[in-house]
Order: structure tokens, then sequence, then C-alpha cells
């Protein structure tokens, strides 16, 4: 009996080659494996990503980013993995106050802003510290003021401040000419003016032009 033994050399893998076309930086907000990502080799396989595909990195430098090629052929070729050092650059967040307006001796009313431009699931409680909202000069004249945002910190957005206006209109000011009589002959009296509307102990001092009352009639009319 002869008994005949043989031995199998498995040959080495072939190295796939893989063109990296990879995004030289990103901003908070781009994905991994997302817009810019798009290694390709000429072998049948698939890329795998670490972190995982869709993970949104932290702003900051030289982010590491793996990505490693399996090929579907793992006999004859072997997997190829490529680390990559990528900058990722703070999002832009639009900081905008609200437009308001009140009139003349109502109180100043709440200030308000939004957010815009989280990333993700991001929102104003993802923020180390929130902006904050004021207004500019006292609102208490009727004009116009600057509703102002300031502040605000985070290690992945920057903030674009957009303010907004308080426009303070006018209050209502009645004037009423007060009724008046004369006996046929007399003098014309001096007419007289009431008001009703005056707001924050203001009185007719702060009439830039007072009005003026009038009458048609003279003193030989009776009715």
């Amino acid at each position: 009996t002869v008994v005949l033994t043989f031995t199998v050399m498995q040959k080495d893998p072939i190295v796939p080659e893989v063109t990296w076309e990879i995004p030289s930086s990103l901003t908070y907000g781009d994905s991994i494996g997302g817009s810019g990502f798009n290694p390709n080799s000429q072998v049948a396989g698939s890329f795998v990503y670490n972190p995982v595909q869709g993970t949104l990195l932290e702003a900051g430098l030289n982010q590491s980013v793996s990505i490693t090629f399996v090929p579907d052929d793992s006999y004859t070729y072997a997997s190829v993995t490529k680390i990559f050092y990528l900058n990722v650059d703070k999002a832009k967040l639009q900081v905008i106050a609200d437009d308001n307006s009140k009139v003349y001796g109502d109180n100043l009313p709440d200030f308000t802003f939004n957010l815009k431009g989280f990333k993700g699931n991001d929102d104003v409680l993802s923020l180390i510290e929130s902006p904050s909202v004021s207004l500019r000069g006292d609102g208490v004249n009727a004009g116009s003021y600057i509703i102002e945002v300031t502040g605000g910190k985070s290690n992945n957005y920057t903030f674009e401040y957009i303010n907004g206006t308080l426009v303070v209109n006018k209050a209502k000011l009645t004037a009423t000419a007060d009724n008046q009589t004369i006996v046929k002959g007399a003098d014309i009296p001096t007419f007289t003016i009431s008001y009703n509307g005056f707001v924050n102990s203001d009185d007719e001092s702060v009439i830039d032009q007072v009005p003026s009352a009038s009458s048609l009639a003279g003193n030989d009319l009776v009715g």
C-alpha cells in the first residue's frame, strides 16, 4: 500500500487596488460616508467605516476615520484599511431675534429669538451656553429700537447674530372741547380742551403742538 500525502499551499491573497476619494475636511453636520466620500475598487466588495457610516464627528482637528475595503471574494483578495485624519470645522448657527411691538405706555414685551441651523438631533440643549436677547435702549418713547442677540457658546457651532426691531407705537390721546354756555351779548369765553389717554404721568406739557378750540358761533346767537 502506498500512501501519498499532498500539501496544498494557499497563495497569499491579492491586495486589491482601492481609490481613496475622501474630502480633505468636513464641516460639523457632514456625516461619515456622506457627500464627498467616494472610495472605490474594481474588485467587488464593500466599505466599512469606523466610526460607522452616518456618524457626525465633533468639530476639531485631526479626527480619525478608518475605512476598510472588504472584498466579496475573501479567498482571493485581501481586505485593505486606510486611516484618515480630517479637520472638522464648526457649523454656523443663526441667532435670529424676533421682531416685536407695543404701544407707548404699555409694559415691554418678552423678547425672544430663534435658532436656525442645528445639525442632526441637536437643539438648544446641545449648546454649552444659550445666547441671550435684550433691548438696546429703554423702549419708552415712540419709535424703533434694536432687539439685540448676543452670547452663546458651543464646541460645534459658531454664531451669526441677526438683530430684530421693537416698534413703540404712539398711544391714542383724545382731545375733547369742553362745552360752554354764555348769555347773549356777552363776551365769547375762552374755549378749553380736556384730554383722555395720557400715560406714564404725562400731561399737556408733553404735547409738542397743543390743539386749539374755536367756535363759528357769535355772541348774538341763541340756542
